[in-house]
């Protein structure tokens, strides 16, 4: 089968040399002596190993581009991995809503821990500032590299489109009756790791990197935890939907039905640092590559209009929302002078 293959990509190439080559064999419709030469050479064979080595430089060429430019995304890598870290942006997102007040009383139960007996750890509930409840600016366009405290913003389900999220400077939060169900944060990596880490380098040494979650948040059905470590020049997202976030809904089952309610345990995923950090490389390496992810595309999309407008929306940008009257409001108009 594979000669028989094998076989008709070389006619096809050899029939690609031969119209490629035709006007320099022919001309007023007769065979010039380039053109004898070509036929001859197909006729006793030659033209197949002409073609073959045709494919064969072509190949070659292409693995050998493929090769420079992993070499190129290496070292990339290897200056990227020394980086200091500045921030770390954690992004949670939930099926079911709830009031305000209850979900940052579960926000306290989240813990990001960097070490096997999770003493080092930081608990997102305690260290954010929310600029939304204060009726302060919510300033997402804000470079990380320029915060110096923690900050978060609340999200809301997305109305029109189910599975979806957003959050917008035009929400109120300060009503009663307003519900939440994500929350992302931008955190100093110097509060993020209190000092004990400062590259990716330093967090492939550690024994275990990982989230814990309280079980009232794992029962309102976990979407997405993101994880997304930043450099000066990158970076790199770590989302637990890729490490077996699904599997603590079953966990909470299988605890519901194993203890009473009073003796419930946090869920957590954890893994070693070393394994965190390849995995990161290897994401890094593809893209660098222009490979495409095996699955969809899955992170925080927005729009900025005049006047500080902003909103945002996860897991994508909803096409109901880019049909809607709303969008315009994140539109600018540019009004060019008149000509004389």
């Amino acid at each position: 089968m594979l000669t028989i293959v094998k076989t008709i990509v070389i006619l096809l190439a050899a029939g690609a040399a031969v119209v490629g080559l035709w006007g320099a064999g022919v001309e007023n419709g007769r065979l010039t002596w380039q053109g004898i030469i070509l036929l001859t050479l197909i006729l006793s064979g030659a033209g197949f190993g002409i073609a073959e080595e045709v494919i064969r430089t072509r190949t070659e060429k292409r693995e050998a581009e493929r090769r420079n430019k992993e070499k190129e995304a290496e070292r990339h890598w290897n200056s990227l991995e020394a980086q200091p870290l500045v921030s770390l942006h954690v992004a949670v997102f939930v099926k079911a809503s709830v009031p305000v007040p209850r979900f940052l009383a579960l926000l306290r139960g989240i813990h990001v821990h960097f070490d096997p007996g999770e003493s080092q750890h930081l608990d997102l509930g305690e260290i954010v500032r929310f600029p939304q409840l204060e009726g302060g600016s919510c300033s997402w366009e804000e470079s990380p590299h320029a915060i110096n405290e923690a900050v978060a913003w609340l999200w809301m389900l997305y109305p029109a489109k189910a599975d979806y999220w957003w959050k917008s400077t035009g929400h109120e939060w300060t009503s009663p009756d307003v519900r939440a169900a994500g929350v992302d944060a931008e955190i100093p990596w110097v509060i993020a790791s209190q000092g004990a880490i400062a590259s990716l380098r330093d967090l492939a040494s550690i024994p275990r990197f990982g989230v814990t979650l309280p079980w009232e948040l794992v029962g309102l059905g976990v979407e997405e935890v993101s994880l997304q470590f930043r450099t000066m020049t990158s970076s790199l997202d770590f989302d637990l939907s890729d490490h077996g976030l699904d599997g603590l809904a079953w966990l909470q089952g299988e605890q519901q039905r194993a203890v009473p309610q009073s003796s419930y345990l946090p869920l957590g995923i954890s893994l070693p640092g070393r394994q965190a950090v390849d995995e990161l490389r290897s994401a890094f390496i593809r893209r660098e590559l222009g490979e495409r992810k095996a699955k969809p595309y899955r992170g925080i999309m927005g729009l900025s209009g005049p006047g500080g407008r902003s909103v945002r929306f996860f897991p994508d940008m909803p096409k109901q929302f880019m049909d809607s009257e709303a969008s315009r409001e994140f539109s600018f108009t540019v009004t060019a002078p008149a000509r004389d």
